[in-house]
């Protein structure tokens, strides 16, 4: 991996390989696409007495020409001779004729169409990239931050979606390993992923990125970073993209926080919930009977309970972030129920209309043992051994405080 530096000034093709003039058309002249813009010009016409700097690029309003008039030809020609980076047709009434296109090509003068174009806007917009690049990247950071309230609405994938619609490349947020989970398709080199304070660029020979740091809390690890990927000659968009992404990233930051804040309400009052029905007698009272159906949890028939703990050091983060992947593993496995966060761990049960017979039981712990397969921090507390009906006996059968003899793994 090698950090990246911006050259100076733009090139024609960077300017239309997303800038500024990517809707234009390249009709001839692709030879010299690679030539510096250095300045833009607007002119009535050009002929041998206008002047233009070295790698200027000149706008003309081809309206006013007739169709097949030798105009474009005495430009092409002139800027030939000047030095210049190429010639912008704007809104022409006829396309050139084949040999003004040929004549571009034979000096190697890129002749652009732009049609139905704004003349003065179009040159502005090009000026600024090179002349006032500060003035159109806060433009895109003010887009950015008008959008932010309804993109977060949509969630993560709608802020990194809205990235990348203000900036017409792709973005994504990827984890430790370098796969997006949210925004576009992209694996990124764990070697572009590093602690930075800052937005920064990064490439190698095939790829070219914009990395910014997710920082969800003070002296959290990082576990996410914004990837935005780019053309190797997208030398405009750079600096715009890591003032996005940097914005971005806090936009990121603050949803992260705001729905762990969320998961550990929901988490504490099914916590809360779960102590009522411990603590309660063999049959719940009507109002945690009514809470029970507020959350879709079922105390119908036989429950077997289990409790899965955490090894080593406790994550509470991570632990109501692995909630609804541990309830699909174990959803998978036919063990879909309650599935309630500890502070070690999780508690759960699942019903069956009768008490299932042994081997019954040890299906189920085979389940459970399955299901953790792909979890190898995680093991289980107790057993699946419970004996008695009704939600009251299975969750206290199943405390951590008296914990079952379970095969760890």
């Amino acid at each position: 991996m090698q950090d990246v530096e911006s050259p100076g000034r733009p090139t024609l093709r960077q300017l239309i390989a997303g800038g500024p003039l990517e809707d234009a058309e390249v009709l001839a002249g692709r030879d010299g696409l690679d030539g510096v813009v250095s300045d833009v010009l607007i002119v009535e016409r050009l002929d041998d007495t206008t002047e233009v700097p070295p790698g200027g690029l000149v706008f003309v309003n081809a309206a006013a020409f007739e169709s097949g008039s030798y105009v474009l030809d005495v430009a092409v020609r002139r800027l030939s001779e000047l030095g210049g980076a190429g010639l912008v047709a704007a809104n022409p009434r006829g396309a050139p004729s084949i040999a003004t296109c040929r004549l571009a090509d034979r000096f190697s003068v890129p002749l652009l169409l732009l049609r139905s174009a704004d003349i003065l806007g179009a040159a502005y917009e090009v000026r600024e990239v090179f002349s006032a690049p500060e003035v159109r990247r806060a433009a895109v950071v003010r887009d950015l931050l008008a959008q932010l309230p309804r993109a977060d609405e949509s969630g993560i994938d709608g802020l990194v979606g809205a990235a990348s619609t203000l900036l017409r490349r792709p973005c994504a947020l990827v984890q430790a390993e370098g796969v997006a989970v949210a925004g576009a398709v992209l694996t990124v080199s764990t070697e572009f992923l590093s602690d930075r304070a800052h937005p920064y660029s990064a490439a190698d020979d095939e790829v070219r990125v914009i990395v910014a740091p997710v920082r969800v809390l003070p002296g959290e690890t990082l576990g996410f970073w914004l990837v935005c990927e780019l053309d190797l000659r997208d030398w405009h968009l750079e600096r715009t993209v890591r003032d996005v992404l940097g914005v971005l990233a806090w936009a990121v930051g603050a949803h992260i926080v705001k729905e762990r804040l969320a998961r550990e309400h929901d988490a504490r009052h099914r916590l809360a919930l779960l102590n009522e029905i411990v603590g309660g007698g063999d049959l719940p009272e009507e109002a945690i009977g009514a809470q029970m159906a507020t959350v879709g949890w079922s105390s119908a028939g036989w429950i077997s309970a289990f409790h899965v703990q955490v090894s080593g050091r406790t994550d509470p983060a991570w632990i109501l972030a692995s909630s609804d992947p541990l309830a699909d593993l174990l959803a998978a496995e036919g063990m879909g129920g309650p599935l309630i966060e500890r502070t070690d761990g999780w508690s759960g049960w699942v019903c069956s209309p009768n008490e299932p017979r042994l081997a019954g039981y040890r299906a189920l712990v085979g389940g459970l043992e399955r299901a953790l397969e792909n979890w190898p921090t995680v093991r289980p507390a107790s057993g699946c051994t419970v004996v008695s009906a009704g939600p009251h006996a299975g969750c206290r059968d199943c405390a951590p405080g008296r914990p079952r003899p379970a095969k760890r793994r």
